[in-house]
């Protein structure tokens, strides 16, 4: 059993389910599953939307664990001028019963350099199916003059052991995004990109745990 299971293996498949239900159904989720380390503080105010344009380009997983997992994340301009993404996910591991979607979308939620993203996800069970939610958390920084989205548990990792857990790393691959944007078309920058040593040895951190930059 590996040490370290990314959750991206575990994330959904969007519903048109709308975003007061899904947060709150995400929420309930995250307190059942959730991986946020301990002494990172939930936002001390109401989260709203925004329109921050700082946040605008797109985002993607490090091109090393291509061929396990993948995440592109788009940040964008909705109809009412509010952030929103489009997101698409591969998985190696994925269940026979998941009904299964290209690409994932709605509103985003901002509250300084945190940003979340509520999903929503399905699957048949006795020829029935179940609904179900999820609210990811990343965190906004810079590392080696790039910027980068990190998940609670990446973002752990960097901050408490200097060192990168891939699959909670997201790289901001571009500033500028459209509606006609083709995900799939997005580029996947290395790891080693955030390395103080790019000259390191690689291992995927799903089976030997986090990267020592």
């Amino acid at each position: 059993m590996p040490k370290y299971a990314p959750s991206a293996l575990l994330t959904p498949l969007a519903f048109p389910i709308p975003m007061l239900v899904l947060l709150s159904i995400g929420t309930a989720c995250s307190k059942q599953q959730s991986t946020a380390p301990r002494g990172i503080p939930a936002p001390s105010q109401p989260i709203a939307a925004t329109t921050d344009d700082s946040w605008l380009g797109i985002y993607s997983s490090p091109s090393e664990i291509g061929g396990f997992s993948g995440t592109v994340l788009a940040i964008e301009k909705d109809y009412k001028g509010s952030l929103a993404h489009r997101m698409t996910f591969h998985s190696d591991v994925v269940g026979g019963d998941m009904i299964k979607e290209r690409e994932k979308s709605g509103e985003v939620l901002t509250d300084g350099d945190k940003l979340y993203v509520a999903t929503a996800f399905g699957f048949m069970h006795d020829g029935k199916p179940s609904l179900g939610a999820d609210l990811t958390r990343y965190t906004r920084l810079q590392i080696q003059g790039r910027t980068v989205l990190l998940r609670d548990d990446a973002l752990q990792e960097y901050q408490q052991h200097n060192r990168l857990y891939d699959y909670g790393v997201l790289i901001k691959v571009s500033d500028t995004v459209d509606t006609l944007s083709k995900l799939e078309d997005a580029k996947h920058e290395s790891i080693k990109t955030l390395y103080i040593d790019p000259s390191k040895k690689w291992n995927d951190p799903f089976v030997n745990g986090p990267n020592e930059r």
